[in-house]
């Protein structure tokens, strides 16, 4: 089972409903995707924050008194009949809502990003930034940032990778290179929101892409297939910079 198949296995994860081989394959995803435990972690968060949404109100003084008089009866014990089907029925109107919830929390987030993407595009101090391909590179790839922004957009028509690798892009400032996030192919053109980790000011710096294993990498693992150098100074780029 691929990354992408497991990323779709987190919501069940979340409720205990996967075997312990999905289950298995879904903790090893965790342990080296930060996207994976990301989802997992805002899939939490939004479950809880469904539950607070619900106010409390007082019941009604007739609704207290009759539950009093109620308890002040000898009840009659009785067993309830529990049914494997009612078993089946309630899990399954739960996976319903909850997977309902989870997909309209993925709509509400993929509209966000897009609106970001849109803002930055069309910012009238966009700045679109062409890499050039390294050695035998193929595609193409356009980064647009503004001004102080801390997001940028990425512009790719790359050729799809394995499902075990992702494309990574990189800022280098001061010849340390920082990951402004993975993206994949699923299109012939991915426009992506990623980050500016780092302001360069008035500094000389690179934009790079590498492809890093699914999940991405702490510092780039291998050469870069797209580079580009934005000089804001007179001053020559580092060769360090320059070869990673």
């Amino acid at each position: 089972m691929n990354d992408a198949e497991l990323f779709d296995l987190i919501p069940a994860y979340a409720l205990g409903a996967l075997s312990e081989e999905e289950r298995t394959q879904v903790d090893a995803l965790l342990a080296r995707s930060p996207e994976a435990r990301a989802e997992l972690s805002s899939y939490a968060e939004t479950m809880v924050g469904m539950a607070a949404l619900t106010p409390r109100q007082p019941a009604p003084a007739h609704l207290t008194a009759d539950f009093k008089a109620r308890l002040a009866k000898e009840a009659q014990p009785r067993t309830p009949v529990i049914t494997p089907l009612r078993i089946v029925l309630a899990i399954a109107a739960l996976i319903v809502v909850v997977f309902g919830v989870y997909l309209g929390y993925r709509a509400i987030d993929a509209n966000n990003r897009q609106q970001q993407i849109n803002a930055i595009v069309a910012n009238a101090s966009a700045q679109h930034i062409t890499l050039q391909p390294q050695a035998s590179s193929t595609g193409t790839v356009e980064v647009i940032t503004v001004p102080n922004a801390d997001k940028a957009v990425v512009v790719a028509a790359l050729p799809t990778l394995p499902s075990d690798r992702q494309y990574q892009a990189w800022i280098i400032v001061d010849s340390t290179p920082r990951s402004m996030g993975v993206f994949s192919m699923t299109a012939t053109t991915e426009q992506v929101l990623l980050d500016i980790p780092v302001q360069p000011n008035q500094q000389d710096y690179l934009f790079g892409i590498t492809v890093e294993p699914a999940g991405g990498s702490l510092a780039p693992t291998t050469s870069p297939i797209f580079l580009a150098i934005v000089k804001q100074t007179g001053a020559r780029f580092p060769l360090l910079a320059l070869a990673w």
